[in-house]
């Protein structure tokens, strides 16, 4: 199983980040990997359908949802992506002082690509996020 974790601080309240990307059908407004989603459905259970740059596409479900924790965790239920048992966990840590920090970590077996090559998309592509709400909180 491979994984992927990033654990960035960014300056600006958890609240503040949470209320962007908060909404699990509404990922596409901060990932610029996602060009598009949509999400049927609201709450655990909810499947979200992304388009993704390149165009890739992927279902995305989500399972556990903790609004007063700021984090929810969602699997891949069906992808165009060389890989399968997608899980990943988003969670935003309230440090004080109007800064908070985004963990986003993932596990997932790569398929008919190297290990090092998928989880460096995935790395990249949450870092694009990252970059993403930075500005966008800066705005």
């Amino acid at each position: 199983m491979t994984s992927v974790s990033i654990s960035e601080d960014i300056q600006a309240s958890a609240s503040r980040v949470w209320a962007l990307i908060g909404d699990f059908g509404a990922i596409s407004d901060w990932l610029p990997a996602a060009e598009a989603s949509e999400a049927d459905g609201n709450g655990v259970g909810a499947v979200r359908k992304l388009s993704l740059a390149g165009g890739a596409t992927a279902d995305e479900r989500l399972e556990a949802y903790d609004d007063a924790g700021r984090s929810y965790t969602y699997t891949v239920i069906e992808s165009s992506l060389p890989m399968t048992g997608y899980r990943a966990t988003i969670r935003v840590e309230d440090k004080g002082s109007g800064a908070c920090t985004l963990h986003w970590s993932s596990t997932f077996e790569p398929v008919g690509i190297p290990e090092a090559d998928m989880a460096g998309m995935i790395e990249g592509s949450y870092q694009g996020g990252v970059e993403n709400i930075r500005a966008r909180m800066a705005g």
